[in-house]
């Protein structure tokens, strides 16, 4: 299993505070974090409290090695590689992080290293605009390197949720704002297991789909303030949990409709939606950089396949397109036996 350690140089009174730990589910493994100062404060906003027995991916505060900024071989402006898995990234994603990913000898993983380095743009940016800041802080710290270390082992990101509705699992795909995270809401109120309401990673030679742990966000709820001005809810217990797929639901919201619409949909085109939003998606945006360096220091594809491992996907369950309408509610609960079953279109 991949290991991530996250290293980051902060000022010397952050170092006066005592070491925080947490940890993350997602993409099938299981990140911990020790840090503190501020570094430990947006981790936390993002995970859960504690250390893991067994984690598959470490991620530590402390300072990058020194011979990773003389690392030979150049990516572009802001990253160096070199054989075998070693890779350094500044300024990862504008999130001010200086990341160094590199192989261990006790055991087979990867490590990661980051330190503070923001540039002064960066830092005017990050008072601006301070939720931007955590964002970008906890997805090149926690996101990316999940999401990279389950594609070095043959998985693949994609911009969905992933919603457990009287045991079977729906994955949930549409655009940004769209809905997914409202529907995952009333879902869980009405008794589903939501396992994400926004990324998934799918594992085809397990055929189980993993689902990715983050906070909630939602338009006119209380908690912490979140981009686009959204409001961060604490994620269930459950997110970050797998489960074998057993039907794809595009989703659409028509002012048109006071209920639902729905009708089945082709595979062909449910899985060029879902690599399309999988693209496209602000969260996966920086994605692309750090995942093809990293991949390009541990002699991986440097890219995953996103269009034939969603064709993939979509051709082994059935497909549905749901038009949300105006009016919110449990719409997988009440017609889960028809959207798994894949028979005939229901309005």
């Amino acid at each position: 299993m991949p290991e991530v350690t996250t290293t980051r140089r902060d000022h010397a009174s952050e170092h006066a505070h005592a070491p925080s730990r947490g940890h993350v589910r997602g993409a099938g493994l299981t990140l911990q974090w020790t840090a503190s100062g501020g570094l430990a404060r947006t981790l936390a906003t993002v995970s859960r409290e504690g250390p893991v027995a067994h984690p598959d991916i470490v991620v530590e505060q402390a300072p990058p090695p020194d011979e990773f900024f003389e690392l030979p071989q150049r990516v572009g402006r802001s990253a160096r590689v070199a054989a075998p898995g070693r890779a350094l990234l500044t300024n990862t994603g504008s999130s001010g992080l200086d990341v160094a990913w590199h192989p261990r000898s006790d055991r087979q993983v990867q490590s990661l290293t980051v330190q503070q380095n923001r540039p002064l743009r960066d830092r005017v940016l990050s008072w601006v605009a301070p939720q931007r800041s955590r964002a970008l802080v906890a997805q090149s710290a926690i996101l990316y390197p999940l999401l990279t270390a389950a594609h070095l082992q043959g998985d693949t990101p994609f911009h969905a949720g992933l919603i457990v509705v009287d045991g079977a699992a729906i994955v949930v795909i549409g655009a940004s704002g769209v809905g997914k995270s409202t529907l995952a809401d009333h879902e869980e109120r009405a008794g589903s297991v939501v396992l994400s309401d926004n990324l998934i990673v799918w594992s085809p030679s397990e055929g189980m789909c993993h689902g990715v742990q983050e906070p909630r966000r939602l338009a006119g709820s209380t908690g912490r303030r979140a981009t686009g001005g959204r409001r961060e809810q604490p994620p269930s217990n459950a997110a970050g949990g797998s489960a074998a797929p057993r039907a794809v639901v595009v989703l659409a919201r028509s002012a048109a409709h006071g209920t639902p619409q729905a009708r089945t949909a082709s595979p062909n085109e449910t899985a060029a939606l879902l690599a399309a939003g999988t693209y496209t998606a602000g969260e996966l945006r920086r994605l692309w950089s750090f995942l093809a360096t990293v991949s390009l220091a541990a002699g991986r594809p440097a890219h995953p396949q996103i269009t034939s491992v969603a064709n993939e996907l979509c051709l082994s369950v059935p497909c549905w397109s749901l038009d949300l309408g105006n009016r919110p509610g449990p719409w997988l609960t009440e017609n889960v036996e028809r959207l798994t079953k894949g028979t005939q279109a229901w309005t």
